[in-house]
């Protein structure tokens, strides 16, 4: 494993900078999807999403959807259930798709918080464990991935995988 301090943080800054940018401007046009409702035609699952979060406020959790897939469909038994859960709160005050926008933008930030507990576990610095979220977040494949495609499900276990793995290595060799 290399030593840390042969790459100083000044190797971080272009790459954390471009890559920022890049991903507030992904972010932003994103966005559309709050005025426009996304469409499968390009591949991606927004919509269902976003369905099953009106379902989820319209029906209640694990209750059956009388009006779709002609009838009697069981709402969370075919796909798991726990990011939409966790949106609930943000359906309460909010339209499921930008409650779905909402929820993207809230575990992309609680990704980047757990990286840096990450990072101060193993004491890197600030700019590289940004670096290494927007590596791990924003390359093109978790772009395609995350965002145009829409697969929320899969960010929010990426998300919590990062806590469960500081909390992990922090207690490995202490006492509970």
């Amino acid at each position: 494993m290399a030593d840390t301090e042969s790459f100083p943080n000044k190797y971080f800054y272009f790459p954390v900078i471009s890559l920022g940018v890049y991903f507030i401007i992904r972010l932003i046009d994103q966005a559309k999807m709050i005025w426009t409702f996304p469409i499968d035609s390009s591949a991606n699952d927004w919509s269902s999403h976003i369905a099953r979060l009106f379902f989820l406020k319209l029906y209640g959790l694990f209750s059956y959807v009388p009006n779709w897939y002609n009838g009697t469909w069981p709402l969370l038994k075919f796909y798991s259930p726990l990011w939409y859960i966790s949106s609930v709160p943000l359906l309460n005050f909010l339209e499921p798709d930008v409650a779905a926008y909402v929820s993207l933008i809230i575990m992309y930030a609680l990704a980047l918080v757990f990286l840096l507990i990450i990072g101060k576990v193993f004491s890197i610095t600030k700019t590289k464990m940004v670096a290494v979220f927007l590596f791990l977040f924003w390359n093109p494949i978790a772009i395609g991935y995350f965002i145009t495609v829409g697969k929320l499900p899969e960010l929010f276990a990426w998300m919590w995988f990062l806590l469960f793995f500081a909390i992990i290595y922090w207690y490995k060799d202490r006492k509970l």
